[in-house]
């Protein structure tokens, strides 16, 4: 058996995670946290029962080799392991912390299963995490993988938007009680998750429309970008507008070292302004449109902002006709470092504001955003006590606690007998997650799993750019990544979204291999 076999089995599994997981549901949202899981958990199961079976007999046929060849063997495996890449290894110390966690935890079952939170205990760590690796060490992302996870966001996205004009097609609303209408959408569920599902379909699309060469496909692209950024804005979460700032704020630390990539950012910029405003006009006019809201609202409802889209198309025009015959690609090293030093103004300018309103006392002054920058228990739908409740529990374990955790998925056990009854109190919730994952992975698996995890992240991202000149797919990919991991310091970590998350991470990781 080749190598070849695997790969055929992992590519089977990347389809079906990519492609078919986003759409499946039985009884509309009722159980469609459990459906998603349980059919994530089934294929992961099985993907790695094969690759175990693959393995053996892979074993058995070289098991009568001589002395010689086995010490080849056992020098390819050290050689192996030396392959292997510092984010794969520093997962696999995530998952060591995360096993230690679930053993001196108090409450064992709870922390194996999650069941006490969103499912992410250490059984479904475990997955993720093998099934990562798998994907990274034997994997093989083709291009037409990403095209059809695409077409899939295409009907994710254009479900959404249909909700959003409250036409409810598939009849998933039918006995859903008023006040929860507006809360869950598309066949994933629930807005925070949705928004950023259809933020990593926006970034794949984006990117792949800057950088393909074939008007066909570039096409597809940009028609794929344009529905899923409309669906974005129209997932009434505000949420997404994090993975907007992301998208749009660092693409050009990688687009702005070519002459296409600044075409294609402005191009993406000006559509960017003309959807939210076209968004804006159609809710005007259809009486069944939900209404934009959150921070993009005072901006859809900008008189100027038609001429601003239209000033933004005017410019980009002229630029790209006046530089019409020239073919050099690469452009001066200053587009990037005046975008860098744009980006450290805005972070001063932030740090600022917060100071402002949180310390001098200045808050009135901010008007409609001043719910943004003022933290207090009530900041970002009450995340604010939530994130005070985390702390403040976490201050008080002892220190081996403070370095593995209480256990994966255990907050709202934590939590339960001295901030549960405050939140029911004030807010009339229920938290079992801090809604924000780097607490909730400090809170659970501890400073270790944190800093683990985090290494993680940036450990790809220095892999990703060493091989960005020579694979936009991966660039793509990685900016989907940056969407969810930017969002993930408001949102929860849940079997849907993090599905598709893991999923892209150990793509990335075998296009790398392969470029490397």
């Amino acid at each position: 058996m080749s190598n070849k076999v695997l790969e055929k089995f992992i590519t089977g599994y990347l389809y079906i995670i990519l492609c078919l997981f986003p759409l499946v549901y039985v009884h509309y949202y009722a159980d469609i946290l459990y459906v998603k899981y349980y059919f994530y958990v089934g294929c992961s199961i099985v993907l790695i029962v094969m690759a175990a079976v693959y393995g053996m007999v892979c074993f058995y046929k070289q098991k009568s080799s001589s002395a010689a060849l086995e010490e080849k063997k056992t020098a390819a495996l050290t050689d192996r392991w030396k392959r292997v890449s510092v984010p794969e290894k520093l997962m696999l110390g995530y998952l060591l912390i995360a096993a230690i966690s679930t053993f001196q935890s108090d409450y064992f079952y709870e922390s194996f299963w999650g069941n006490e939170g969103r499912l992410t205990g250490l059984f479904l760590t475990i997955l993720y995490v093998v099934c990562f690796l798998l994907i990274g060490r034997c994997g093989d992302v083709k291009v037409r993988l990403i095209d059809a996870f695409l077409f899939v966001g295409n009907l994710v996205c254009l479900f959404g938007i249909t909700d959003y004009f409250q036409m409810d097609i598939l009849g998933f609303k039918e006995n859903m009680v008023p006040d929860q209408l507006l809360m869950f959408t598309s066949t994933i569920g629930n807005i925070n998750i949705y928004t950023v599902v259809a933020a990593m379909f926006t970034a794949v699309a984006m990117i792949l429309f800057i950088a393909e060469k074939h008007l066909g496909k570039k096409l597809y692209y940009y028609a794929t970008f344009i529905i899923c950024l409309s669906a974005l804005i129209m997932g009434h979460s505000d949420n997404a507008y994090l993975s907007i700032l992301a998208l749009f704020g660092l693409s050009p630390l990688y687009l702005f070292q070519y002459r296409w990539g600044i075409k294609g950012y402005g191009i993406s910029a000006a559509s960017l302004f003309t959807v939210i405003w076209g968004i804006h006009f159609i809710s005007e006019i259809v009486p069944q449109a939900s209404g934009l809201w959150g921070v993009i609202a005072p901006i859809a409802e900008l008189k100027i902002l038609p001429l601003i889209a239209a000033a933004l198309w005017f410019i980009l025009g002229v630029a790209m006709w006046a530089d019409r015959k020239n073919k050099k690609e690469e452009v001066s090293p200053w587009w990037r470092r005046g975008w860098i030093a744009l980006i450290a103004a805005v972070v001063i300018l932030v740090i600022y504001i917060l100071y402002d309103c949180n310390v001098a006392g200045n808050a009135e002054k901010y008007g409609p955003i001043q719910s943004y920058v003022v933290f207090d228990d009530r900041w970002g739908t009450n995340r604010g006590f939530i994130w005070r409740a985390a702390m403040e529990s976490y201050q008080k374990f002892p220190w081996y606690r403070k370095l593995v955790g209480f256990g994966p998925d255990t907050f709202g056990i934590l939590t339960f007998q001295k901030y549960r009854p405050e939140a029911i109190r004030l807010f009339g919730e229920i938290y079992d997650s801090p809604h924000n994952e780097y607490i909730q992975y400090l809170v659970t698996v501890g400073a270790a799993g944190l800093i683990l995890y985090v290494s993680a992240v940036f450990a790809t991202i220095k892999r990703v750019w060493k091989v960005q000149k020579k694979s936009p797919l991966a660039m793509a990919i990685l900016f989907a990544l940056l969407c969810y991991w930017t969002q993930a310091f408001v949102n929860i970590n849940i079997p849907i979204s993090a599905v598709i998350m893991w999923t892209l991470w150990g793509c990335v990781m075998a296009i790398c291999r392969k470029q490397e």
